[in-house]
């Protein structure tokens, strides 16, 4: 595993029992720098939109993981924000983004 560029974290988690989890599941974030959602519908059938949650995984170590989930409805501008951990003032979270075909980016 690579060693981080910045290593002055204000928090983090591995989102393990007894560790910081989630604030927001499956919750679009309509606040601005957000980008709401357009074109994103479930992976499968019975949701009614995107996903993103705690799921329990196989791993190199520990067993929780965070899904992020949707598959295009086809259109212009397909998207999905989603809110997972809220910010506190000693506890910041980033938004990140990614775009198939693309790395994943801090916005």
């Amino acid at each position: 595993m690579s060693t981080p560029l910045t290593q002055n974290y204000f928090w983090w988690t591995s989102l393990e029992a007894g560790e910081y989890q989630p604030t927001w599941t499956n919750n679009v974030d309509i606040s601005s720098p957000g980008g709401n959602l357009s074109h994103v519908g479930p992976v499968l059938s019975g949701g009614s939109g995107p996903e993103m949650g705690v799921r329990t995984e196989s791993s190199q170590s520990g067993k929780s993981s965070l899904l992020y989930s949707g598959s295009s409805q086809r259109g212009a501008a397909v998207h999905a924000y989603l809110k997972a951990f809220a910010s506190t003032p000693t506890r910041k979270a980033d938004r990140w983004r990614w775009i198939p075909g693309t790395t994943s980016q801090s916005i």
